[in-house]
């Protein structure tokens, strides 16, 4: 699963390009699901290649997304794609 923040960037925006949110994000978390389960810790999502845990919802300048992929597929979209809106 993916948590991105798209910095200076609209909900609009994600929706036209919704098949490069890996490649146009400011900054990508990402937490493994384990086949099966039904619910996921976002505090143990870390930025993609490196170890720096995910902060929360600190930025407001822009759009949060949540993303499932599927390791197992062809297609580089996401299985399910949403748009964020932290309170």
């Amino acid at each position: 699963m993916l948590i991105g923040f798209y910095q200076g960037k609209t909900a609009a925006d994600l929706q036209t390009m919704f098949k490069d949110i890996e490649l146009i994000a400011t900054t990508l978390y990402e937490v493994p699901v384990a086949i099966g389960a039904r619910d996921v810790m976002l505090g143990d999502a870390k930025v993609r290649g490196a170890t720096t845990p995910f902060p929360g919802f600190n930025q407001t300048d822009g759009v949060w997304a949540l993303a499932v992929t599927c390791s197992k597929c062809q297609v580089p979209a996401p299985v399910l794609m949403t748009i964020l809106d932290p309170q």
